[in-house]
């Protein structure tokens, strides 16, 4: 009989779990570290571009879960995956020959078709009895990888490196060969009888996921706000160092991967819903505190803060949405659920680059805040159903 260790340790899932750790290191380090910075530093662009640029990314990542989610209901694993990390690849090179505006924003949309489907295969692997644990496993491996991308870029920004591009198309490099190897499993999840039966599972999950739908939104849109603003607020507003927000990351990424496994494991022993509440009301509070963070110490604080939150968060989430998913029709259903939150990604970048613009990087880091503090207002209240296991 197998044992928890030797389900979420499996050879093909921890071969996922590695796959995951590169593209998010990769998507890490250009889009969330390096862009804002060469964007705005280095080709003189202001904010609103560089949000453009991050949600033209999320635009085409959002599309390629949609579609992602249907081929691989009916195409070999490595196929779909591999296929689209060559697109991606084609895309981080485009940004080492042509420097223009209009080529930082088609590299970010192509790199955006890399990342989703990773994200899909692994998701349908998880195994339904340990959903809460298996999916903290894997959420561990994309906070190791996006925070050491995000650490990586920010020490060799400070120390005047203009090309950590190198170290991130050799990432995806590796990444690409290994997707070709991922083993191709034939059962329901991938290969589905018709168009039409999906088209109705679709509809009932359409139907039975509304009152998720507002946390789904809510919470990518205020993630989404942060991305271009975040590091100037850090090196202006708070006047730090980009080696100390890498000590920030390094903090709260490192508490946040930690907390993973063993809150999921208590969300799945003592029930999700108050795990998610206190986790989103807490993100809220950091936030709020943010801009008080005028050293070193009070800067790490709140990045420790947001660390733990996130783990109580991410592990009851994923585990509720898996509630809603068919379980005859992964693909697809996760597919879905990856669209809908990637809208808060797509809308958020451009609307947090306008309002720093036009207002302040603390305006929107005080929106972001307000938006997180709805979500668990709405979920202390919201009638969604918590399936304990």
């Amino acid at each position: 009989m197998e044992t928890r260790s030797s389900i979420a340790l499996r050879r093909d899932f921890l071969l996922l779990a590695f796959l995951l750790f590169l593209v998010e290191f990769a998507r890490g380090a250009f889009i969330y570290a390096f862009l804002p910075v060469y964007g705005q530093q280095v080709m003189g662009l202001n904010v609103a571009v560089v949000g453009l640029a991050i949600t033209a990314h999320s635009l085409v990542d959002l599309f390629g879960k949609s579609l992602g989610g249907v081929l691989l209901d009916h195409l070999p694993v490595r196929l779909v995956v591999g296929g689209s990390m060559v697109l991606a690849f084609l895309g981080l090179m485009g940004v080492t020959v042509i420097h223009t505006s209009f080529s930082l924003i088609l590299s970010a949309s192509l790199f955006g078709f890399g990342i989703s489907p990773v994200w899909l295969v692994g998701m349908s692997r998880v195994e339904e009895r340990f959903r809460s644990t298996q999916m903290g496993l894997l959420y561990s491996f994309w906070l190791i990888g996006t925070g050491l991308g995000m650490i990586l870029t920010n020490f060799l920004l400070d120390n005047k490196f203009k090309q950590p591009l190198v170290i991130v198309i050799i990432v995806w490099v590796v990444g690409m060969v290994l997707s070709f190897t991922i083993r191709d499993v034939e059962h329901a999840h991938y290969r589905t009888p018709s168009l039409r039966a999906q088209l109705r599972a679709l509809r009932r999950q359409v139907r039975d996921m509304r009152p998720l739908l507002p946390g789904m939104l809510l919470q990518t849109l205020a993630a989404g706000m942060l991305l271009p603003v975040f590091p100037d607020f850090v090196s202006k507003h708070l006047g730090l160092t980009y080696t100390t927000y890498s000590y920030m990351i390094i903090v709260g990424g490192g508490l946040a991967m930690l907390g993973l496994l063993p809150m999921g494991r208590l969300a799945d022993h003592y029930g999700k819903k108050w795990f998610l509440v206190m986790g989103f009301l807490a993100l809220a509070l950091a936030l709020y505190m943010a801009p008080f963070a005028k050293t070193l110490w009070t800067a790490v604080a709140i990045a420790a803060s947001l660390g733990i939150a996130y783990a109580s968060v991410l592990p009851s989430w994923n585990a509720l949405l898996a509630q809603y998913v068919p379980k005859e029709y992964k693909g697809i259903g996760w597919g879905l659920f990856s669209s809908i939150e990637g809208l808060g990604v797509l809308i958020g970048p451009s609307l947090g680059g306008f309002l720093a613009l036009h207002t302040s990087s603390m305006v929107t880091v005080r929106l972001a805040a307000t938006s997180l503090l709805i979500i668990a207002l709405y979920y202390a209240f919201a009638p969604v159903r918590f399936e304990e296991t």
